[in-house]
């Protein structure tokens, strides 16, 4: 038992017996410990004497009860807090699983599935944080647990307490987070942080748990500050090939070195992924809070010609050549389904698929299907590669989503047409 194990029990003597220290980080100890009262196993984290003398008893105490009121699945439940003999610690359940930290350590890369899961549930969790006005600012595979298959962020209540007391921490050499995982703007200290910094930290781990290694490395703080501050992430499919397009270019916009050019919310980079394990739009995806699960379907039958006209289709976009496939006939005849098994056969070509709908309802203009494609293009991939891909037409696409211009406000006006070349064009 060391010292402060020994203070522990003395002045929580009526509550809580110190079994063991679990492990030590850079902000805190935890430790296994009883809960007298409930007779459970508990985590009971204690902050370093430094840490706690920059926070201070009463705002630590303040800024934990917010913590406490995050209640959502994927978010470890904070029970308890307090100051003992001069001690600040706060209590969670006790996860007998393990850290995401300590499955890579042992695997390696991750399943797709496994990875795109996990940290969709993470997103959620994060989502339902920012939308409380809290930022995680310590997003890593330490402080991601894993239990009977399902993912848990843990140390909300470390972030909160640390946020409000930053410059303080500053003076006293403390930075919260870590440098592994740390947004830019993390790194240069800006003090309004929002989600889109949680985000990209998510974004560091999943490239590392598809990769096997972080997206960035050096031999100290500085010079992955210097990488992170002037180059551009890495594409996860130069160490892993097989992760699909879509994946790649959401994770490649998650890990924008401006966050203006990441996605508007982590809940657009969670549906994107989501959208990827059960093949449906991530638009559709949008806002949900529940785990989707992949769509199975019986085979196609009596279209075996049809079939073999998109597979030629499709081996000749796969050469760089361009085209468009029609699918006409009457209402009833399987055009959706028939779309639905070639969809199905490009993505497992790991071709990158968007999808819009066309809606037999009065008033719907023509290119409703176009305009629905843009705007999942524009929230899932990144934003300079959506511009390139837009060239000078841009403008004139504009048109028809008029949120492009919003997106890039520097797109110029559109051509001025007469109403006749209107009507046309």
């Amino acid at each position: 038992m060391t010292q402060q194990t020994d203070r522990l029990n003395a002045a929580l003597a009526d509550r809580y017996t110190m079994e063991r220290e679990l492990g030590q980080g850079g902000m805190a100890t935890v430790y296994l410990a009883h809960d007298l009262k409930h007779d459970r196993q508990v985590a009971l984290k204690v902050l370093r004497a430094e840490l706690a003398q920059a926070l201070g008893p009463e705002r630590f105490l303040r800024e934990i009860k917010i913590a406490a009121r995050l209640d959502h699945p994927n978010i470890l439940a904070l029970f308890d807090s307090g100051e003992a003999d001069g001690l600040l610690y706060y209590v969670m359940p006790f996860v007998a699983g393990e850290s995401l930290r300590e499955r890579m350590t042992r695997d390696g890369q991750l399943p797709l599935g496994d990875a795109l899961r996990l940290v969709a549930q993470v997103a959620d969790a994060l989502a339902y944080a920012h939308a409380k006005g809290v930022v995680h600012r310590d997003i890593k595979p330490e402080n991601i647990l894993l239990s009977g298959g399902h993912a848990k962020v843990a140390d909300f209540g470390i972030a909160l307490a640390a946020t409000s007391s930053s410059s303080k921490l500053t003076q006293t050499g403390f930075a919260l987070g870590t440098p592994t995982y740390m947004s830019p703007e993390q790194m240069l200290g800006d003090a309004e942080l929002d989600g889109r910094s949680d985000l990209y930290s998510l974004g560091c781990v999943l490239f590392e748990m598809l990769s096997g290694a972080p997206p960035f490395a050096g031999a100290n703080a500085q010079a992955l500050m210097a990488k992170r501050l002037t180059e551009d992430a890495p594409r996860v499919t130069l160490q892993r090939a097989t992760v699909p397009p879509m994946v790649d270019l959401v994770l490649a916009r998650a890990l924008a070195r401006d966050p203006a050019e990441r996605h508007a919310t982590i809940s657009e980079f969670g549906a994107a992924l989501l959208a990827e394990i059960s093949g449906a739009p991530a638009t559709a995806m949008s806002g949900t809070h529940s785990e989707a699960t992949p769509q199975h379907r019986v085979p196609l039958i009596g279209r075996e010609k049809e079939l073999g006209d998109a597979r030629a289709f499709l081996a000749r976009l796969a050469t760089g050549k361009g085209g468009v496939l029609l699918i006409g006939g009457e209402p009833g005849v399987g055009k959706t389904r028939l779309s639905t098994a070639i969809l199905e056969e490009a993505r497992a070509q790991r071709a990158l698929c968007v999808t819009g709908h066309c809606y037999e309802m009065e008033g719907m203009p023509p290119f409703t299907p176009f305009a629905e494609i843009l705007d999942s293009v524009a929230r899932l991939v990144p934003l300079r590669t959506f511009r390139e891909v837009l060239g000078d037409a841009a403008s004139e696409i504009a048109r028809i989503q008029p949120s492009l211009r919003k997106t890039f406000p520097d797109l110029p006006p559109p051509l001025e047409l007469a109403p006749d070349q209107q009507r046309r064009y």
